[in-house]
């Protein structure tokens, strides 16, 4: 698993002009810091920002960290040699001992070279490729070009993340189903009993937002768990099922987490590309990552303005958005029969697959603006919810949460309209998604 994740990441790199030789090290007194035309990169370790006196700077599209701080943030002892301008650093069992402005190092005492700009001190400090940093600490490393966010990750065996996990059906340039065969024969490949394939509306989890805000990514980088983008953006309950039923057809091993929404109305308004492809021969596996790659590539260079927070909306805008509330959450239609009905055939569904588990959730609703514009009150949410609850409550492999009731920590910078999610809500969203997930599976 570990090897081809490297060779994915490989591919990643060479697709997109990757690490470039340097024929003469600059001398470090002369090396300048170089500009940059946006803010610099930002680290992050394990998912927590890192904070560096010297800011990572791209060079000959190779990211450069300061060595300094990446391995004292890993635990590591630094040792400076003025007169050979050699660093060492020391952790644990582990000695890596580079010389500035060279292309090759010592782990250990075994000499290894790597393919990217040679390291130089910018600023007083030593820089050196964010693939040094992989090579020499085990350790996954990765350049969200997008972003212009730099991601390490220690101890990657408990849980590497390859880099196509960040896939989503989701992109802007094809049809919203266009890949899912190829990306459905790689999640059949990988995915595993530590997995988790998330399915529902995407639309409602940020399509707007980049592949790493999105919470299948975010819960996947919190638990250390290989997570997969399944949603569909518009899906509602009909489509679910028929696509859920689809993926899974001989996948009995990884858990499932399904989004379901309160308003769905049991609909069986087709969906364009759907019934196509529940008809479709999946492709091979080599010709699926192939092409992964290339969507991967593509939609980091793709960016949406994000839409304003609802507690920032000018009151044209939130008009509007009362009013597209005010027409799904109607307290004499919920729950609509037709979905109610689903349900309960999809609950009989999960019952017949005793190895997976199924995770059911009801997502958070901007429950202060619903009450006060509509005639439902929070007592009438809760009680959709539990006659959704019940339908499930037979079934030993589900388990089922509604996320309104947690507390009262959602607010309006937390969501676009009711039930559309802000960066800042689908974060907070990962979070209490990741606990729940981590205490059910205790």
């Amino acid at each position: 698993m570990k090897n081809r994740i490297l060779v994915l990441i490989v591919v990643c790199i060479l697709a997109t002009g990757g690490w470039t030789f340097m024929n003469s090290p600059q001398s470090e007194a002369a090396t300048p810091h170089p500009k940059q035309p946006q803010d610099p990169p930002q680290a992050y370790l394990d998912g927590e920002p890192l904070t560096f006196d010297v800011p990572p700077v791209i060079i000959n599209g190779s990211t450069m960290v300061p060595l300094r701080g990446v391995f004292e943030a890993f635990g590591a002892k630094i040792h400076w040699d003025n007169r050979t301008k050699t660093v060492t650093a020391i952790k644990s069992g582990l000695e890596v001992r580079y010389t500035i402005g060279e292309q090759v190092a010592y782990k250990n005492g075994q000499r290894y070279t790597f393919a990217s700009e040679p390291g130089r001190v910018i600023s007083g400090r030593t820089m050196v490729p964010l693939r040094f940093v992989g090579e020499s600490l085990d350790a996954y490393v990765e350049y969200e070009a997008a972003t212009r966010s730099i991601f390490i990750t220690s101890e990657p065996e408990r849980g590497l993340p390859s880099v196509l996990n960040r896939y989503r059906l989701s992109l802007p340039y094809h049809t919203m189903l266009q890949r899912a065969p190829e990306f459905i024969a790689y999640v059949k490949q990988n995915a595993d009993e530590n997995s988790y394939l998330f399915f529902g509306d995407s639309q409602t989890w940020g399509a707007h937002l980049g592949r790493m805000q999105a919470h299948p990514y975010r819960v996947q980088q919190l638990l250390r768990k290989d997570s997969y983008n399944l949603g569909i953006p518009g899906f509602n309950d009909a489509h679910l099922y028929a696509f859920m039923r689809y993926v899974l057809e001989d996948v009995h091993k990884p858990n499932v987490v399904v989004q379901l929404q309160l308003f769905w109305e049991g609909s069986e308004k087709p969906y364009t590309g759907l019934d196509a492809l529940l008809n479709t021969t999946l492709p091979s596996y080599d010709q699926a990552v192939s092409r992964l790659v290339a969507d991967l590539h593509r939609d980091e260079e793709w960016a949406k303005p994000q839409p304003a927070a609802y507690a920032n909306l000018k009151a044209s805008d939130r008009a509007e958005r009362i009013e597209r509330g005010q027409q799904l959450f109607v307290r004499e239609k919920l729950p609509h029969a037709a979905f109610i009905n689903r349900l309960r055939e999809m609950a009989n569904w999960m019952a017949t697959r005793p190895t997976q588990t199924f995770y059911v959730y009801i997502p958070p609703y901007y429950l202060d603006e619903l009450t006060r514009h509509t005639n439902m009150t929070r007592a009438d949410v809760e009680r959709v919810s539990k006659e959704i609850e019940r339908l499930f409550s037979n079934v030993p492999n589900v388990r089922f949460r509604d996320f309104n009731f947690d507390s009262s920590v959602w607010r309006g910078e937390h969501f676009v309209d009711w039930w559309h999610r802000t960066e800042a809500g689908e974060k907070l969203f990962a979070e209490r998604m990741a606990k729940w997930l981590q205490a059910e599976s205790r």
